[in-house]
C-alpha cells in the first residue's frame, strides 16, 4: 500500500505501487506462467476435471442428505458414498449381466446379417448380377470379378498361393522359436505390468474418492474463495460469471443426464410393445448418446431400425421387417420430437448457446482427448471457454459481456422440487381436511384460510 498504511493493514504490502509499465511486464509473465503450469500439469488436468464434475453432479445428493442428518456434512458425505456404492451393485447385479448378453446378441446379429448381404446373393433386389450370365450374384462374388479384370487375384487364391511357396527350412524354424520366446517374455511383462496397474487402480481410487470428499465438503467454500480473489470492483462480474457457468454445467450434464434416463426408458417401452430383440441393449444405446447432441437420437434409432430389420418383430411375427423398422422409426422421430418441444426447454434450457456444427466438433475433439468423459464435458467446457471469451471480448469493445437468457429452463431440481411440493401439499390438505361426519363452521373455515395464507 502507500504510506498511508496503518498497523492493522500488515496483510498489505507498503512497497511503492506499481506503475502501468511494470503491472503489464508481470501480467503477461503471470499470464505465461499459467501456461507452462498448464502444460506442465496436463497429464493430471483430466483427471482433475473428471473429479470436479462428477463432484458437481452429485452436490444434490449430498445436500439432500445434509438436510436428513441436520447439517452434518461428514455424514452426508459418507452416505452419498455408500447409496452410490448400493446403486453401482445394484447395476451390476441385476443390468449389466443381461446388458453384456443383450449386446453380444445384438453384435452378433449385425454382423451375421452384414455378412449375408455381402457373400449370398439378394433376390429382392436384383442389382448386383454377372456381367457374362445376368444372374443374380453377391456383392463379394462381384468384387472378385471386379478384381479379377483388373488383374489382381483374389483373397483366397492369394492364401493358396503363399501357402505353396512357403518353406520352412532351419532358418524360418528358428525364427518362429525366437518369436515364441519373444511372446513368453512379453507375457511375463505383462503379467507384471497388470500387477503395477492393479496397484496404481487403488492408489488412483483412494486419491479420487478423498480428492472427491474434499470438493464436496468445501464446494462452496471453493466458490467464495474464487469470488473473493478477483480484484475490488469485479465481484458482481464474478458472481455473474459463476452463476452462468454453472448454469451451463447444471443444465447440460445433469441435464441430460435425466433425459438420457428419460429417452432410454422411452426406448425400452418402445422396443418391449414391438418385441424389437435386445431391447435392454436399445435403450442403453438410447442413454448413452444423449451426450452426443444432434447426431446422438440419429444414432439410436439407426440401431433400432437395423436390430428391427435384422430380428424382426416378436409382437407381430408375421409382419414385413421392413415395415417394423419404419415403424421403429417414425415412432422414434415423433418421440424426438417431443423432446425437443417439452423436455428439453423444461431441463436443459439453452444451456449451450452454440452451433450445432461447433458442439459437434467438440465431441469429436473430446473424444479423441479424453474418450467417453471427453464426449460428455466438452460441449460445456467448450461453452465455458466462450463464456469466458465473451466477458474478455465485451470489456475490451463495450459490448455486452455476459450471456443472454430469452427464457431459462428450469432446472432439474426445481421440477423434482415442484414435483415433490405437489404431493406434500395435496397430502397436508388431505390430512386438514376434517371427517365426514364432522361439522364444519365458519371460524374453522376462516382458520383454514389463514393457515393456508
Amino acid at each position: 500500500m502507500s504510506e498511508n498504511t496503518t498497523p492493522s493493514d500488515k496483510n498489505y504490502s507498503s512497497a511503492p505501487a506499481w506503475d502501468s509499465r511494470w503491472m503489464l511486464i508481470f501480467g503477461v509473465g503471470f499470464a505465461l506462467l499459467l501456461v507452462i503450469l498448464g502444460v506442465v500439469f496436463w497429464p493430471v488436468i483430466p483427471f482433475a476435471l473428471t473429479t470436479i464434475v462428477i463432484a458437481y453432479l452429485l452436490d444434490p445428493l449430498v445436500d439432500t442428505f445434509d438436510r436428513m442428518t441436520g447439517n452434518r456434512r461428514g455424514w452426508s458425505i459418507l452416505l452419498t458414498f455408500v447409496f452410490i456404492v448400493m446403486v453401482v451393485a445394484l447395476v451390476l447385479a441385476f443390468i449389466v449381466p443381461p446388458l453384456i448378453e443383450q449386446t453380444i446378441s445384438a453384435t452378433q446379429s449385425l454382423y451375421n446379417s452384414a455378412v449375408t448381404l455381402v457373400t449370398e446373393p439378394y433376390e429382392a433386389f436384383p442389382i448386383i448380377t454377372d456381367p457374362e450370365t445376368e444372374e443374380v450374384i453377391a456383392l463379394s462374388d462381384y468384387i472378385s470379378i471386379l478384381l479379377q479384370e483388373q488383374g489382381f487375384t483374389t483373397v483366397n487364391e492369394w492364401i493358396i498361393e503363399t501357402g505353396r511357396n512357403l518353406n520352412l527350412d532351419r532358418d524360418t524354424i528358428l525364427q518362429f522359436l525366437n518369436i515364441g520366446g519373444d511372446v513368453t517374455t512379453s507375457i511375463l511383462g505383462s503379467i507384471f505390468g497388470l500387477a503395477g496397474s492393479a496397484l496404481g487402480f487403488i492408489f488412483s481410487s483412494l486419491f479420487f474418492i478423498t480428492i472427491l470428499a474434499q470438493l464436496l465438503n468445501d464446494g462452496d467454500a471453493i466458490t467464495d474463495v474464487l469470488i473473493r480473489i478477483v480484484p475490488d470492483g469485479y465481484h458482481d462480474d464474478a458472481r455473474q460469471l459463476m452463476r452462468d457457468l454453472g448454469g451451463v454445467w447444471n443444465a447440460y450434464v445433469r441435464g441430460n443426464f435425466v433425459l438420457g434416463l428419460i429417452m432410454g426408458f422411452a426406448m425400452w417401452i418402445l422396443a418391449t410393445v414391438l418385441g424389437l430383440p435386445n431391447p435392454l441393449f436399445l435403450a442403453f444405446i438410447a442413454f448413452a448418446v444423449e451426450f452426443i447432441p444432434n447426431i446422438g437420437p440419429l444414432i439410436a434409432m439407426t440401431v433400432a431400425v437395423a436390430l428391427a430389420l435384422v430380428g424382426g418383430s416378436a409382437t407381430f411375427p408375421n409382419a414385413n421387417p421392413l415395415i417394423i423398422g419404419a415403424t421403429v422409426a417414425v415412432i422414434w422421430m415423433i418421440m424426438q420430437q417431443l423432446e425437443s418441444v417439452v423436455l428439453v426447454p423444461r431441463i436443459v434450457g439453452e444451456s449451450l448457446q452454440l452451433h450445432p456444427s461447433v458442439v459437434i466438433l467438440s465431441v469429436i475433439w473430446g473424444g479423441s482427448l479424453g474418450g467417453l468423459i471427453g464426449i460428455i464435458i466438452a460441449p460445456p467446457l467448450v461453452a465455458s471457454i466462450r463464456i469466458i471469451l465473451q466477458y474478455i471480448y465485451g470489456r475490451l469493445t463495450g459490448r455486452p459481456a455476459f450471456m443472454t437468457h430469452s427464457e431459462d429452463g428450469d432446472s432439474t431440481m426445481k421440477i423434482l422440487q415442484s414435483v415433490i411440493g405437489i404431493f406434500t401439499n395435496r397430502n397436508r390438505k388431505q390430512k386438514a381436511m376434517p371427517a365426514p361426519d364432522a361439522e364444519v363452521t365458519e371460524a374453522d373455515i376462516d382458520l383454514e384460510d389463514d393457515k393456508q395464507a
